[in-house]
């Protein structure tokens, strides 16, 4: 999963360079938007939480290095 979310961030440089803030908020946007949860959902039902916790550990690590 982490390397997964790192994949994430690297993809997300290619329009911004953003903070961790940002970061956390785009994925608490999969679990609190409907219309992103209800994408996850069609995977999963617990995708966008896992997904939001995953960020959250990645986050949490990368201010550990």
């Amino acid at each position: 999963a982490q390397a997964c979310v790192a994949a994430w961030c690297k993809h997300m440089e290619y329009f911004w360079t953003p903070n961790e803030e940002q970061l956390l908020g785009i994925a608490s946007g999969y679990v609190s938007d409907p219309r992103f949860q209800a994408n996850f959902d069609k995977i999963h039902p617990q995708l966008a939480e896992f997904v939001y916790e995953a960020v959250k550990v990645y986050l949490e690590n990368r201010k550990r290095k």
